[in-house]
C-alpha cells in the first residue's frame, strides 16, 4: 500500500484527483481550487542532507552550489540550503519529484536520505498569512531565504520563493500543521490546492 501525504484525507473531502507523486498518494488535481490564497503539499519531493566537514566540498565536487547559513540556492538537479554549520539540505526540483545527484558518504561528508513534511503558500495575502502564523516577520528585509521559525506552535522552517513560501516541519508534525494551515488559508477565503494544480500555479516563477 502507498504511503500517503499529510493532507490525504482533506484532499479526499475536497474529490480531488488522487494519484502517486514519488511513491507517495496525494491530491494532484483539486476542482474550483480558484485563483485566491492556496496552500498545497510538497512532501513527496525527495530530499538528502549532507553534514560533516566536508559537506561543501563533496557539493562543489558533484557541480553543486553552497550557499551561505540560513541561504538558499538552486543548481543542477537540486535545491540546496544550508541549515547549519556544515550541513546542507538538497531538495529535488518539483517538476523532477525524485531525481537527485548521486552523492555517496565519504570520511568527512556524511550522506542521509531525509524526509520533511512539506507545503506550499501562495497567491494574494500570503505575506499577510505568513505574518499571522509564524512567531518572526520572515518577510521582513534582511531575512534569510532559509527562516527558522515557530508556526502555529510547531517547530518549522519558511523558505522564500518568487511565488510565496515552502513551509517544513517534522513528519510527525504534518498532519496536524497542514491542517492547521489550511484552516488559517480557507478563513481568509483561499482553498486546497493539488500537486498538478501547484506546478501550474508555479510554471512561471520556476
Amino acid at each position: 500500500m502507498s504511503r500517503a501525504v499529510s493532507l490525504i484525507a482533506h484532499y479526499q473531502q475536497a474529490k480531488a484527483a488522487l494519484g502517486e507523486v514519488a511513491g507517495m498518494l496525494t491530491g494532484l488535481a483539486v476542482p474550483d481550487s480558484g485563483a485566491g490564497l492556496w496552500l498545497a503539499e510538497l512532501t513527496p519531493v525527495a530530499r538528502l542532507l549532507v553534514t560533516g566537514p566536508d559537506a561543501a566540498s563533496s557539493l562543489n565536487a558533484a557541480g553543486l552550489p553552497t550557499p551561505a547559513l540560513f541561504e538558499v540556492a538552486v543548481g543542477g538537479a537540486a535545491c540546496v540550503a544550508q541549515t547549519a554549520p556544515r550541513q546542507f539540505l538538497l531538495s529535488a526540483h518539483v517538476t523532477t519529484p525524485t531525481t537527485l545527484p548521486a552523492l555517496a558518504s565519504s570520511a568527512g561528508a556524511l550522506v542521509l536520505v531525509t524526509e520533511f513534511a512539506e507545503f506550499a503558500v501562495g497567491g494574494p495575502d500570503w505575506a499577510a498569512l505568513i505574518l499571522e502564523i509564524a512567531t518572526a516577520d520572515s518577510a521582513a528585509p534582511g531575512a534569510s531565504a532559509w527562516f527558522p521559525t515557530q508556526i502555529c506552535g510547531i517547530d518549522a522552517v519558511l523558505c522564500r520563493e518568487a511565488w510565496g513560501f515552502r513551509v517544513l516541519c517534522a513528519p510527525a508534525e504534518g498532519v496536524w500543521l497542514g491542517g492547521a494551515l489550511l484552516e488559517r488559508v480557507r478563513a481568509r477565503g483561499g482553498c486546497l490546492t493539488g500537486f498538478n494544480d501547484f506546478l501550474a500555479i508555479t510554471e512561471t516563477t520556476r
